[in-house]
């Protein structure tokens, strides 16, 4: 079955993973934004797999929205994408080389190769690559069993002013708690 490519796109993500021998486990934020209507979609999500770890055999790695990243489109195969398809279990299959440490500055030596899935059997999925740090070198592939999170909106927040207090919010007789 051909997968049909949707309007959201990789945006960027976050992850931080321990690893020992052949277990990993990790947590980390995946982002989404929908090209034609300027959506966002922001996807929590943890896991436990299984394969050589992207760093050494006993380590951390790390990966932050501010390092470089991209991404495709995602591909669905039920014929539709959308937040409500979330909480869900899924997969994640990574490869990676790492010759940085961490807090390393943006190492482009360090790249890792990833393939998020959805759901269980499969409905969807995206691919990235980018930048992360180690606490050590090392070379892995895994393939990892993910629970993700319930999709929420990642529109950016107002920045907020010092000077305002919460008392002040909605002071126009909106209801700014409501949005």
């Amino acid at each position: 079955m051909d997968g049909l490519t949707t309007d959201w796109q990789y945006d960027t993500s976050q992850d931080t993973s321990v690893s020992l021998l052949l277990v990993s486990a990790g947590s980390g934020t995946l982002y989404l934004k929908n090209a034609k209507t300027g959506e966002r979609m922001t996807i929590p999500y943890t896991y436990i797999g299984l394969g050589e770890s992207k760093g050494s055999d006993l380590g951390v790695s790390q990966s932050t929205t501010a390092m470089q990243s991209s991404g495709g489109s995602v591909i669905t195969y039920s014929g539709d994408f959308y937040s409500g398809q979330f909480p869900c279990k899924g997969f994640l299959l990574t490869a990676g080389a790492v010759a940085d440490i961490l807090g390393a500055e943006q190492g482009a030596a360090s790249q890792a190769y990833c393939e998020y899935l959805f759901g269980f059997p499969v409905f969807a999925g995206v691919t990235c690559q980018g930048q992360y740090n180690s606490t050590l070198p090392g070379v892995g592939i895994s393939c990892a069993t993910v629970s993700y999170g319930y999709a929420t909106d990642a529109a950016p927040t107002a920045p907020v002013d010092p000077n305002t207090s919460v008392a002040d919010a909605g002071s126009d007789g909106s209801d700014s708690a409501s949005a």
